[in-house]
């Protein structure tokens, strides 16, 4: 269906009286603009992980000293349909930490996604524009290992992942407010209790199903038997002696 099309089955019916192709498109638009468009989306059980971290931090003290050492990033994965979230926590947002948390997330999980959708984070992608995307490269490689596909949502449509940020909202209302009196000296001790925490959320039983979020399970691809190891590599000079008398 084009605007020529409407345009001519409105001249059709009010004849000569009506508005000219041009005004009809520009009457067109300016009531497309204040229309509340929307589109369910639609996914497989087991199809998409959806990944962001949280705006919120919970500081991490000395125990020593009782004072701050760092802030923790919470880490939130939400599966589609269901809802089902998986969360840990880290010290920062790097590579290493970025693939930690994908890690303990299939393992929570019990499987692996097809897909998994994040942000444009630096550990995640290096470009995306319409014609390209980058994926940073530990990242790719570890996607590899695990035989699923990263789909980075589009820059500025929080749309694309909007399961995400309700996920990361549910968290930070659910959980770490109920954490914010608390004092944490150390990730293993938050990560017990962040756990503990959203498996109650995750029982909860979805209105109107009669099953709780974790009902998606046997649809995931089962976990490799050797998990990912972080890895760093750096390519050195060394001497031709070195070789020789390691030939020898």
């Amino acid at each position: 269906m084009t605007l020529e099309l409407l345009w001519q089955e409105y001249r059709e019916e009010f004849g000569f009286n009506g508005y000219s192709y041009s005004w009809f498109v520009k009457l067109f638009n300016q009531w497309c603009k204040v229309q509340k468009k929307s589109m369910k989306q639609f996914y497989n059980a087991g199809e998409f992980l959806f990944v962001d971290f949280c705006g919120q931090t919970i500081p991490i003290y000395d125990a020593k000293t009782n004072m701050e050492k760092f802030k923790a990033q919470i880490f939130v994965g939400v599966m589609c349909n269901y809802s089902y979230n998986v969360i840990h926590a880290v010290p920062d947002q790097k590579i290493k930490s970025w693939i930690e948390c994908h890690i303990e997330a299939f393992k929570q999980l019990g499987g692996v996604p097809q897909y998994i959708m994040p942000d444009n984070l630096k550990a995640a992608v290096i470009k995306h524009t319409r014609s390209e995307i980058i994926i940073q490269k530990d990242f790719n490689e570890f996607a590899e290992h695990y035989n699923f596909i990263v789909y980075p949502a589009r820059s500025r449509e929080p749309q694309d992942k909007a399961l995400a940020e309700k996920g990361v909202q549910i968290i930070q209302t659910q959980i770490l407010a109920r954490l914010r009196n608390q004092r944490f000296y150390s990730l293993t001790e938050l990560n017990k209790e962040l756990y503990i925490h959203n498996q109650k959320i995750n029982e909860n039983k979805l209105r109107p199903f009669l099953w709780g979020r974790h009902s998606y399970f046997y649809t995931l691809t089962r976990l490799h038997y050797h998990h990912y190891q972080n890895c760093h590599l750096r390519y050195v000079n060394i001497s031709i002696m070195y070789v020789l008398m390691n030939l020898v």
